[in-house]
């Protein structure tokens, strides 16, 4: 039996890319103005504020919304959605308290006893970020590609327009904080509306009914909220920390150089590795009800355009880092080439990984890649530790994290050849 999705998934992805090239383009004309107005060491602390709002809203809705693709039936779907919000708004207010419970020991262990106050937009970013997330994938499930593109692109001009225009007035932490926030939360206002307009209707009225399906699917989709909120943690955990340990060993103005290389790299790797995920997740898993068979074709002929599309992110980063840096952010910024190409390094094996890493979620594996990253997040740390100079650190940390997602490559291939 031919594959018929090929086609479907390139209609598809066709407006993830086209939104990937207004944003990278939005980035190109924004990155440059940001490093001549904001000084690195608040570029530095900015990200380190920021890594702490990835590392949580990664899981704040305990990944709920992961089932809402999943699921065949709407009024599951619905309940699903309903529990993920409800978790994140949890989950913010947990962090408000742990916020007033240990803001001294956090400020003395992080050394950010000068900006107290920045560490209140915490909750608001985790609770932002978290809901966007689960709005996007309630998108793709009634609307399509479309509207996800445009909402992605709609975030990302609010956020680089308003950290720009905010610096000339004001180049500040708070600054920066501000409009990333005030991007996801209005955002999510105009999806709203978005929904309401297309009379579609997302919530489940009935309380009663609903307090005894959510804790069947919670029994049902226990590895969900269990496993896969701890794959999550720990993943997130390792990519950023870079920022957590750079931040203590050495000074925010490392910091600054590592996170300016890392969004110029990052942008575009995450973007492409999140569609791309939502992507391959929905279509994996329709192919994976028909038979094991059209999952195994589907996951060779990803990885063989993943590794395409990764080399060629590698060689153009590295020409960037050879020829064009100083006309990006100026000739003021020592080592910040070498520091580009590591981020590229491990990013582009991040980018052939990423997405088809989602198969462990399909073929009910979450617990061996729970195992694995715990491995190398121990691993990740002792190569940033490694002592000497901060580019032997970022060095030897972007080698192990290229060798550890080749490895979750190889392992995902035999969980779908362990299939009957």
């Amino acid at each position: 039996m031919k594959l018929s999705i090929s086609s479907t998934i390139k209609k598809q992805l066709k407006y993830v890319f086209t939104a990937n090239i207004v944003v990278g383009i939005i980035a190109a004309l924004t990155y440059p103005i940001l490093a001549r107005i904001f000084k690195p060491e608040i570029l530095g602390e900015f990200q380190l504020i920021l890594s702490v709002i990835l590392i949580f809203s990664s899981i704040a809705s305990f990944k709920f919304e992961e089932v809402v693709l999943l699921t065949k039936r709407k009024y599951q779907s619905k309940v699903l959605f309903q529990m993920a919000i409800l978790s994140a708004i949890t989950s913010s207010i947990l962090m408000s308290v742990l916020l007033i419970l240990f803001l001294n020991e956090i400020l003395i262990f992080f050394k950010l006893s000068y900006f107290s106050e920045a560490l209140w937009i915490i909750p608001i970013g985790i609770f932002s970020v978290s809901v966007f997330q689960i709005m996007q994938i309630k998108t793709v499930k009634l609307m399509g590609f479309n509207h996800f593109s445009k909402y992605k692109v709609f975030q990302s001009s609010v956020y680089n327009g308003g950290s720009a225009l905010g610096g000339m007035l004001s180049p500040s932490l708070f600054t920066l904080l501000t409009a990333y926030c005030s991007s996801f939360l209005i955002s999510i206002l105009l999806m709203l509306l978005m929904f309401k307009r297309a009379g579609l209707m997302f919530f489940v009225k009935d309380f009663n009914r609903c307090k005894t399906l959510y804790f069947r699917y919670v029994k049902k989709y226990y590895k969900f909220p269990t496993i896969n909120v701890a794959n999550v943690f720990i993943n997130n955990l390792s990519m950023q920390l870079p920022v957590l340990v750079l931040s203590k060993k050495y000074n925010y103005e490392v910091v600054g150089v590592y996170m300016l290389a890392n969004r110029l790299v990052e942008l575009p790797a995450g973007f492409i590795t999140s569609t791309i995920n939502t992507v391959y997740t929905k279509f994996a898993a329709e192919e994976y009800h028909k038979s094991i068979k059209n999952l195994q074709s589907v996951y060779i002929k990803s990885a063989i355009a993943l590794s395409g599309i990764a080399l060629i992110f590698f060689v153009t980063f590295y020409i960037i880092s050879e020829f064009f840096l100083e006309y990006i952010y100026g000739s003021n910024i020592d080592g910040i080439g070498f520091v580009l190409i590591c981020v590229a390094l491990s990013k582009s094996f991040q980018i052939l990984t990423s997405p088809l890493s989602q198969t462990a979620n399909i073929t009910n594996k979450q617990e061996v890649v729970a195992i694995l990253l715990c491995v190398f997040l121990v691993l990740r740390y002792f190569a940033l530790d490694y002592p000497g100079q901060f580019k032997n650190s970022l060095l030897a940390y972007s080698i192990v994290t290229s060798f550890f997602y080749c490895l979750i490559l190889v392992v995902n291939y035999r969980f779908i050849r362990e299939l009957r």
